[in-house]
């Protein structure tokens, strides 16, 4: 039986953080994202802010191992939302996204950004709510591929 605890991010948690956050990003936008800017996504790079809004991060464990991890903003965004791959279909990203609707859930409306060709989020996301607002842009991580931005009602 697969074990899955959402709870609040600790100091100590931070080196799993930045390792989930690290793989995740290698996993899900190899092909997406410029490869100059991915190749120059270290590990390294990772730990250095991976206690960064520590008060608004949650972690997910299975069978005790942090395995993703969620960030909300006050002002009512998701800003981040990552699930290693071989701990996806357990329901882990859904849990984590609830656990921080709930604490968003004093907005009108809570946002997210994603990006355009990341179709399994996309797709995850809309099933959990959201709707694109027609809202895309570029960023110096998306160069080829815009940012979408995605919306729901609390």
């Amino acid at each position: 039986m697969q074990n899955v605890v959402i709870r609040p991010m600790m100091p100590d948690d931070a080196d799993a953080k930045a390792y989930v956050h690290w793989k995740s990003c290698l996993e899900t936008y190899t092909g997406l994202m410029d490869p100059e800017f991915l190749a120059g996504s270290t590990l390294n790079k990772y730990h250095a802010i991976a206690l960064r809004f520590v008060d608004t991060t949650l972690v997910a464990e299975l069978d005790g191992q942090i395995v993703g991890f969620g960030c909300w903003e006050p002002g009512g965004a998701i800003s981040a939302l990552y699930v290693l791959r071989d701990a996806q279909g357990y329901g882990i990203g859904r849990k984590l996204l609830d656990a921080m609707l709930t604490r968003l859930s004093n907005h009108e409306q809570i946002w997210l950004e994603v990006l355009e060709g990341n179709d399994r989020a996309i797709g995850f996301y809309k099933h959990m709510g959201f709707r694109l607002d027609g809202t895309s842009y570029l960023t110096r991580f998306s160069a080829v591929h815009p940012v979408l931005r995605m919306v729901r009602a609390v």
